[in-house]
């Protein structure tokens, strides 16, 4: 049963950090908040869920130089991998 709702992924580990909460947070936030001191993040093998995320441009030419240089990186990215190897979380089995 929860105890805290909240929109915000920032005061869900505002309130593991106290030590008297756990959550279920997606694994991203890993790169931002890393795994509280003292403890660790583990990943929920089941079920396996898999969200596409796509990246809409404009049409128009030139497009911004920021959207230029995000599709750039996207290209030449592996964020799967890179998500996997997040701080705190242990490798799979």
């Amino acid at each position: 049963m929860p105890r805290v709702e909240t929109h915000s992924v920032a005061t869900l580990f505002a309130h593991v950090r106290t030590g008297n909460w756990a959550s279920v947070v997606p694994h991203t936030w890993l790169h931002v908040f890393g795994a509280p001191h003292g403890m660790r993040a583990l990943p929920l093998v089941e079920p396996v869920r898999a969200v596409p995320v796509g990246l809409v441009v404009t049409a128009c030419e030139p497009g911004s130089a920021m959207a230029r240089a995000l599709t750039e990186v996207a290209r030449h990215t592996d964020v799967a991998g890179a998500l996997e190897r997040l701080p705190g979380v242990p490798d799979p089995p």
